[in-house]
């Protein structure tokens, strides 16, 4: 188990390496909020139905941050443990288990919204709304192939 940790840390780190020599920013900001935004106005909603909508946003909105709030807790602690000088696996372990418990909650809590705000939209708007998301995950897994890629090539060219 240790052996495995101090294997991903290594990989963590040369990932880390080659993507601060990207040339890329070291931090994007998030878009999530704009891509909700988005797809609110692509549905092309009637008024009632952004009231329908907004009412049920604003009733799980503390509820949202406050997971969002432990899930980004839960991350630091995990790269804290991962990305100490002297790596304890009990530290680890406990932190992934705090991660885990976090995404949890968050996954739990949008599975109890999406339905909700499914439910106020025609047929017509649920189809634009899985192409939207089909299409934010096809993007998703480009941009996560491109960069396999870059730290793919960058270990093929510094391991000769």
């Amino acid at each position: 188990m240790r052996k495995m940790i101090l294997v991903l840390m290594a990989a963590l780190l040369v990932a880390g390496a080659a993507w601060a020599n990207t040339g890329a920013p070291a931090k994007a900001p998030c878009t999530a909020d704009l891509g909700m935004v988005s797809t609110l106005v692509r549905l092309n909603l009637t008024d009632a139905q952004k009231r329908d909508l907004a009412k049920v946003l604003k009733a799980h909105r503390s509820e949202f941050r406050e997971a969002l709030k432990e899930m980004r807790a839960a991350r630091g602690q995990l790269r804290q443990a991962m990305e100490a000088e002297a790596p304890q696996s009990g530290k680890v372990s406990a932190a992934c288990k705090l991660n885990a418990a976090a995404g949890e909650r968050l996954a739990l809590l949008l599975a109890q919204i999406k339905p909700q705000l499914r439910v106020v939209l025609s047929d017509k708007q649920k189809a634009l709304w899985d192409h939207g998301r089909q299409e934010f995950l096809a993007g998703l897994s480009q941009r996560i192939d491109a960069r396999r890629g870059l730290f793919s090539q960058w270990i093929d060219d510094h391991a000769k």
